[in-house]
């Protein structure tokens, strides 16, 4: 195990998750039924929600 992952881990737990922000997954190909929006927290990168958006 890597140093950084651990010390990220450690942060990821400890962390109150208060500045989440919504972003659009970057892909060179897109899919045509809709994107996958994944909800991050800013400080310590942790994967909070992700969920798919279909389009109409």
């Amino acid at each position: 195990m890597d140093v950084k992952m651990a010390k990220g881990k450690v942060g990821q737990f400890f962390c109150k998750h208060k500045k989440a922000q919504w972003y659009k997954k970057d892909r060179p190909f897109y899919k045509l039924s809709g994107d996958t929006k994944i909800k991050l927290c800013r400080d310590c990168g942790k994967e909070l929600e992700r969920f798919f958006e279909r389009y109409d």
